[in-house]
């Protein structure tokens, strides 16, 4: 009788911490959103994490299902103490949802550790916070996303280094490029940076890539498809076959991507996860696409006046080039990057009785590719203004055409599309045939880029 009361009064053994996926592909930016959701959705799988704001039980029961770890998205406040830390990033880990999600969420994304360097005040309270934490709930899972200074400056980092290793579960290092200062080259220099200092590190550490293409921050920051000379999917491609091919980075587990939200939603999820699945699930290391970032408008930004351009004005219709400066109109987000100098003028368009069409010749197109072209459009006033974009052969019969119905005035829009070419000679068409006459367009950043080889047809 003493054996049995002891084993009924002895404590239960804790909680199994849940495992982290392999391979690690998380994306950022889920959302109870409708349209976030519904898109994450059909590109999981290949991803096995995501990392959100959801409060709906069921959509997170719904991903664990499928083996996708959701991780609540909390902050790393710049001046907070670490008691102030541990109540923020402890949180998740208490709130079941009124009772809909037993146990809480089961992961959390730390947005984001920062350069503190040693033995600096905010570096000790981050450290101690974290161990804090992970004594609080060893069976919960501990993400950290950090700033990009811990991999270049990792001798100066060894303290959140060292406690990212025994505390957290994984590693996210961003590591975001633009194309206009496509400084791929860094990207293997942080992990033998890494090496150095903690090793063990690299063994649950990911690299973090920038996928944003609009302008959802304050002042337009962060906009990685920033140059109208390279293709922005063939930088990505470029960047997953550099981890899978340099000699430390190959071992990583996975990839981490900032933000879904922020994509072009039409085109770069589905192409990110064709990327996924290529390097990491699959275990390739040679390139998805053609191994090159082209970009096969010439004159994109109407740099070059209207060379290779063909304008065509409608019956009563205006098609020219304008500046930015004279009209008084803002040139679109793109043209932020401080490493990208854009030219300064654009293309207007005023609806006559007929339509305005403006087209670019493409020639020795590969038709064995998928293909992504896209525009953005801006309308100076008034509602429903429309817009489209058209692939068109040499005959000049459409191919394929995305209209946006909704062309908003002074806030540029992109119009984008994948398509596969039918021809190696096609044509770009601009054009306001669907507009109301009297409407004005502005466009501008003009691009065609390959992507990934079209599926073979049987």
């Amino acid at each position: 009788m003493l054996a049995l009361g002891y084993l009924l009064l002895a404590p239960a053994a804790p909680a199994e911490r849940p495992a982290v996926p392999r391979p690690f592909l998380f994306m950022y930016g889920h959302s109870d959103n409708d349209w976030v959701h519904e898109g994450i959705q059909r590109i999981t799988p290949p991803f096995t994490g995501l990392e959100g704001t959801s409060t709906n039980a069921d959509v997170i029961k719904e991903f664990r299902a499928k083996g996708v770890v959701y991780a609540a998205h909390v902050v790393n406040p710049v001046t907070a103490t670490k008691d102030e830390l541990v109540a923020t990033w402890r949180a998740p880990f208490d709130n079941d949802l009124g009772g809909d999600l037993p146990g809480g969420y089961e992961a959390i994304a730390i947005d984001e550790f920062r350069d503190n360097r040693d033995s600096t005040l905010q570096c000790d309270r981050v450290c101690r916070a974290l161990k804090e934490l992970r004594e609080l709930y060893p069976d919960k899972l501990i993400f950290v996303a950090a700033t990009w200074q811990l991999g270049q400056h990792a001798d100066q980092h060894t303290e959140q280094l060292t406690a990212i290793n025994d505390y957290a579960d994984v590693l996210m290092l961003e590591t975001y490029l633009r194309e206009g200062n496509f400084a791929y080259r860094h990207v293997g220099a942080y992990a033998d940076n890494i090496k150095a200092v903690v090793p063990a590190l690299l063994n649950k550490t990911v690299l973090g890539l920038g996928i944003s293409q609009d302008d959802r921050v304050a002042g337009g920051g962060h906009m990685f498809d920033d140059s109208p000379h390279r293709g922005f999917m063939g930088c990505l491609d470029h960047q997953l076959h550099c981890i899978r091919n340099d000699p430390d980075l190959s071992s990583l587990p996975g990839a981490m991507f900032w933000a879904y939200y922020r994509t072009h939603l039409d085109t770069t999820p589905e192409v990110l996860a064709r990327l996924c699945d290529h390097y990491f699930v699959q275990g390739n290391t040679g390139y998805l696409g053609d191994g090159k970032w082209d970009q096969f408008i010439g004159n994109p930004i109407f740099d070059d006046g209207a060379a290779g351009w063909t304008l065509t004005p409608g019956e009563g219709g205006v098609v020219e080039l304008f500046n930015y400066a004279a009209a008084g109109v803002s040139p679109t987000r793109n043209r932020s990057s401080q490493f990208t100098k854009h030219g300064s003028h654009g293309l207007k368009m005023v609806r006559g009785v007929t339509g305005n069409r403006v087209s670019y010749r493409c020639t020795g197109i590969d038709t064995g590719m998928v293909h992504v072209v896209s525009a953005f459009v801006m309308a100076k006033s008034g509602d429903d203004n429309r817009a489209s974009v058209s692939v068109a052969g040499s005959d000049g019969a459409e191919a394929a055409i995305r209209e946006l119905q909704d062309v908003r005035p002074g806030h540029w829009s992109r119009i984008a599309f994948t398509f596969v070419p039918a021809t190696s000679t096609i044509d770009v068409v601009l054009s306001d045939k669907s507009a109301a006459p009297g409407t004005t367009l502005y466009w501008d950043f003009i691009e065609l880029e390959d992507a990934y080889p079209a599926p073979v047809q049987r």
